[in-house]
Parts: structure tokens; sequence; C-alpha cells
């Protein structure tokens, strides 16, 4: 997996740096410390490729010229983001070999953003497209299953 800086942002007082395989670090108050965190990240993960860290809190995602209202609701949400994703880890791992839609993660767990915490943990290396569909209930359209990926049942 590639480890370049994909961007360094300001989140108002604070500053986010954000790799191509998607890790994104800690709100940290200077641009030149989200520089020093990505290179840190990058260090780690050329010396020790393992799965991301789940239940790690990161800053919910955003567009880059984002509305009035997204930004400060994933500011919002950033301190809770790691016990999200590991209730949507854990629902995939309990679903297995059945696997679940992103629609039935948002329904189970009552998480309004499950689609995107299954992202992250996608980016991370935990969960990976099952090659299958499934129909969606109210609807004719197919949604596509989710199921732990090998990487993540072997460290299980």
């Amino acid at each position: 997996m590639s480890h370049e800086l994909k961007s360094v942002w300001p989140t108002g007082k604070y500053y986010v740096a954000e790799c191509s395989c998607g890790w994104q670090s800690p709100l940290i108050p200077s641009h030149y410390g989200a520089q020093v965190a990505f290179k840190n990240h990058r260090e780690r993960a050329q010396n020790d490729p393992q799965l991301s860290d789940p239940g790690k809190d990161m800053l919910g995602k955003f567009h880059r010229d984002p509305q009035r209202t997204e930004q400060p609701a994933a500011e919002d949400t950033y301190p809770r983001t790691g016990t999200q994703r590991l209730r949507v880890l854990n629902a995939i791992r309990q679903a297995e070999p059945d696997g679940l839609t992103d629609r039935e993660l948002q329904q189970n767990l009552r998480i309004r953003r499950a689609r995107t915490r299954r992202q992250e943990l996608v980016e991370g290396g935990w969960v990976e497209d099952s090659g299958r569909t499934r129909k969606l209930e109210d609807t004719k359209n197919k949604a596509i299953v989710w199921v732990l990926s090998e990487r993540a049942r072997k460290a299980s």
C-alpha cells in the first residue's frame, strides 16, 4: 500500500494530515505538526504493515469546499468515530459469512454515518467487497455485501 501525503488541511484552528491510504491525523494545532504526524505514520506503516486501529478516533470526512454545516458536523463526530467504527466492524464480524450491506449496517446499528465508518474500515484493510450483492427490501436496487477481509479474519 502506498503512503503519500494527500493533503494537510485546516479545520478552523487545527490541521489534519491525510495519507493516500486513508489514514488521517488527529486534530493538530499547527500545519508543521500535521506534517510530522504524517511522516511518523508513513515510517510506522513501512516498518510494520499491519491493519489500522479500528478503534482510533479520526476526524470525519468532509468535502474540500464543505457546506457550512458539513465541517462542524465532522468535528462534532470526532470523539465517537472509533467507537462507531468498532460497532460496524463487530456487526460485520457477527454477520459472517453472509456479510452486511451499508443499509443493513445503518438500520441495525442506528448509526447515520455507518457507510462512512465502513469505508474507513475498507481503507484500513478490515473489510472488503464480497463480490456479492443483495436486493434491498424497499426498492428494486441491489447493494454490495461487505465482509471481513482475509487479513481481518487472520487477526481475529
